[in-house]
């Protein structure tokens, strides 16, 4: 079981112009491609087949074929894994630089996690993404059996499985949400689209009340 943060959004954008207003976004929040010695991180899998490039327009083209993905780093020496599949954004943020109790310590981590939240939010307006959100991988196991976490999209509809934040791009036919406590916690942006925050506390995060929201999301469908 991992508990990884997971960051995605479905754009309506093809690959190289997705992933440089992405990057371009990323650079606004001092998260950039360039490791600390300003080399450029690709590879096919997470754990192995590195290669390195100095260009990032080289990075960009690589990535977007989908075979190679690469990587944000803060101004220290965190790094968070970036990939493109099939119209979808997703940058993850390793265990190891997560906390799961509401500590002192946790601060830089939720600072971290407040950036990438908000560049989220931002790439995703900017590319007028259909849908999009931000997951706890634990959380997501608990529910993983009951085979909704890749279920389509559907038009006019809400997702089977909501993130603790979900963006919905605008979509004049969406039902309001049919429960109480998702209704108190969403809000229509300027561009008409609606965000869901469940979750106030990244470093707080209770996979049980995930499990058993989304238990009562599914039987009100």
């Amino acid at each position: 079981m991992g508990s990884d943060w997971i960051w995605e959004l479905r754009v309506p954008v093809a690959a190289g112009p997705a992933l440089r207003g992405l990057y371009a976004l990323a650079a606004e929040r001092d998260l950039r491609p360039q490791r600390p010695d300003g080399l450029i991180n690709l590879f096919t899998n997470p754990d192995a087949d590195l290669r390195t490039v100095e260009d990032p327009d080289t990075a960009v083209a690589a990535m977007a074929t989908g075979a190679e993905h690469g990587k944000f780093w803060t101004n220290g020496d965190i790094d968070i894994f970036v990939n493109w599949e099939d119209g979808r954004l997703v940058w993850a943020l390793d265990a190891c630089f997560c906390y799961r109790r509401p500590v002192s310590e946790a601060d830089t981590f939720r600072e971290l996690h407040g950036r990438l939240t908000g560049l989220w939010l931002d790439v995703a307006q900017r590319l007028n993404a259909d849908v999009g959100r931000v997951l706890d991988e634990w959380s997501s196991d608990q529910i993983w059996e009951w085979g909704i976490h890749d279920a389509l999209h559907p038009a006019g509809g809400w997702p089977a499985e909501l993130g603790w934040w979900t963006y919905l791009g605008p979509d004049g036919r969406l039902p309001p949400p049919r429960l109480p406590e998702v209704a108190a916690r969403t809000r229509r942006l300027p561009n008409g689209a609606l965000l869901v925050t469940l979750l106030d506390d990244p470093a707080a995060v209770d996979p049980l009340r995930y499990e058993d929201l989304h238990g009562r999301w599914l039987r009100a469908a």
